[in-house]
This record gives structure tokens, C-alpha cells and sequence, in this order.
């Protein structure tokens, strides 16, 4: 009963309602014969050979329904641990690109705050150039103003020509040799 139980549920998770049929048919076909071998009971030689039939027939289609289940659930565990380590692979490559975002979040704060510093420091130069009157540090501190206000522009220009590089991605072609050299 525990082998033909074990046929049964084989074969009803995966929808063989077949190999249900015929594991119920092999084990009521060994039941009857074993009923009919009671001392009590008639002898009828050919339903007993019919039922031993079935039983000999049922019970291999049975156990390849069986073998059958078995290698479906084998694949499709393979299929889930497959998943299971490609879905490792991607949280991990994941947890890298975050840690390069978070670095390059880093550089590029410090990067832009640098050109802040000159313009604020300057202005300051600017401000005492001004009450004294120093009209060539003046002109020199209003350059350098300029410079750290284009170094700025230009850093974040580079910044958005970054992300816009992100975001196309140009299919792959042949290229000749001849033309790398």
C-alpha cells in the first residue's frame, strides 16, 4: 500500500491522473487477488488470470509513471537551484553596483564642492580688495572666480554626459583590423 500511495501522489502532483488510475486498478487488481486466495472463497481460474493481468500489466506502467514523476521533480529542482544561484549572482552584482554608485556619489560631492570653496574663498579676497581699493588683486580674484565657476560648469557637464552614456547602449558590430590600426 505505501508503494502504490507513493505511485499515487507521484502521479497526481503532476497531473498524471493516469498513473493515479492505474496504481488504484494495480492495487484493487492485488486486492481482489489476494481476497480471492482466502480458503472461503470460489475459484474462478480466469478472472483470477484476468486480474493478475491487470496486476502484471498495471504495476511496471505504474512504476514508470513513477520514474517518470521522479525525473520531472528532479528537473525541475535542478531549474529552481539554477534560479536560485542565478538570482544569487544578481544581488551580488547589485550590491557591487551600489557600492560603485556609493563611491562615485563621493568623488563627485567632493568634486563639486571644491569649485564652491575657491568662489566663496575669492569673494572674501574680493570683498577686502574692494575696501582697499586694489583694483589689479580685484581683477585677479574676479579671474579666479571664473575659472573655479567654469571648472564647475565643466564637471557638471561631464557629470550629464555621464549619465546620458548610461543610458544608450549601441548594438555590437564587426570591426576590421585594418581600421584599429
Amino acid at each position: 500500500l505505501g508503494y502504490a500511495t507513493t505511485i499515487a501522489v507521484a502521479g497526481a502532483l503532476l497531473g498524471g491522473r493516469g498513473a493515479l488510475a492505474a496504481t488504484a486498478a494495480a492495487v484493487i487488481a492485488g486486492g481482489v487477488l489476494v481476497a480471492r486466495g482466502a480458503p472461503s472463497t470460489a475459484f474462478d481460474p480466469d478472472f483470477d488470470l484476468f486480474v493478475l493481468g491487470v496486476s502484471v500489466i498495471l504495476f511496471p506502467v505504474s512504476a514508470l509513471v513513477q520514474n517518470l514523476a521522479s525525473r520531472a521533480v528532479r528537473q525541475a529542482l535542478g531549474r529552481a537551484r539554477a534560479s536560485e544561484a542565478r538570482y544569487r549572482e544578481l544581488v551580488a552584482e547589485l550590491e557591487a553596483k551600489n557600492a560603485e554608485l556609493e563611491s562615485f556619489s563621493y568623488t563627485v560631492s567632493h568634486d563639486l564642492k571644491s569649485p564652491l570653496f575657491t568662489l566663496r574663498g575669492f569673494l572674501g579676497y574680493m570683498e577686502r580688495d574692494l575696501a582697499a581699493g586694489n583694483q589689479e588683486r580685484l581683477r585677479a580674484d574676479i579671474a579666479r572666480i571664473g575659472d573655479a565657476a567654469d571648472k564647475m560648469r565643466r564637471l557638471l557637464d561631464d557629470l550629464l554626459e555621464l549619465s546620458r552614456i548610461g543610458r544608450f547602449v549601441n548594438p555590437p558590430q564587426d570591426v576590421g583590423f585594418e581600421v584599429i590600426a
